[in-house]
């Protein structure tokens, strides 16, 4: 039996999923990544970040050699570990006390 916590956890887990989905399909759809679509894709995603932090992540982006299209395959990767993380947690969180055994 799933607790009321685990449940609770499993919905916000699938939530996150969902957003950090929605984030990526956004960040694909840049053609050339700015710092606005930074801060709109760490918005779509339910990333609460300051914007001071954000502008200081973009400054140093700039300064490597990949720049902001480096700084925007990281962020991609990231939504991609995000997504397969929070889908791992829900699977397993949804299963039943004596589905751990196996």
């Amino acid at each position: 039996m799933v607790s009321e916590a685990g449940r609770k956890v499993a919905t916000e887990a699938r939530e996150r999923a969902k957003k950090y989905k929605r984030a990526l399909k956004y960040l694909d759809s840049c053609t050339h990544f700015s710092y606005k679509d930074l801060v709109k894709t760490n918005r779509i995603a339910g990333n609460v970040m300051l914007e001071s932090k954000l502008r200081r992540m973009w400054e140093m982006s700039k300064k490597t050699f990949e720049g902001a299209e480096g700084h925007k395959q990281i962020l991609r990767n990231t939504l991609i570990e995000g997504i397969n993380a929070f889908e791992s947690a829900t699977n397993e969180l949804g299963k039943k006390w004596w589905q751990f055994w196996k």
